[in-house]
């Protein structure tokens, strides 16, 4: 009977001042600034519309941007956040000419602006 040599495969080393350390991505938020112009119904519906918000948080936020001047809308990655923004001003401008019991709603007076969030590190 012959006696096989089993050798376990070797070890591999890693070298932990070679591995890349990977930085997250900054964080950008999206923030919506009042208007005297906008109905509050239409804040609300682009809220909800385009940032998936309950009908509870878009009337917390329009509340807040009314009271303050601006609210945070969300926070992510700063492509998300633009493609966000963007495709809020183009809602509105494709509601720009709703009309609510003969009054203009005001969608294209929103400003919806990303900003880089300050709590980055």
């Amino acid at each position: 009977m012959s006696r096989t040599n089993v050798q376990a495969p070797p070890k591999v080393k890693e070298n932990i001042k070679q591995r890349q350390k990977v930085q997250n991505p900054k964080n950008y938020k999206v923030v919506l600034y009042n208007n005297h112009i906008t109905a509050f119904e239409a804040v609300v519906d682009v809220l909800k519309t385009v940032f998936i918000k309950s009908h509870a948080e878009s009337v917390q936020i329009m509340w807040y941007a009314h009271n303050s001047g601006f609210a945070l809308v969300m926070i992510s990655t700063k492509e998300i956040c633009e493609l966000k923004a963007d495709e809020a001003k183009n809602y509105c401008l494709n509601k720009k000419d709703d009309v609510e019991m003969g009054r203009n709603m005001g969608y294209e007076h929103l400003q919806f602006e990303v900003e880089e969030d300050e709590s980055n590190n």
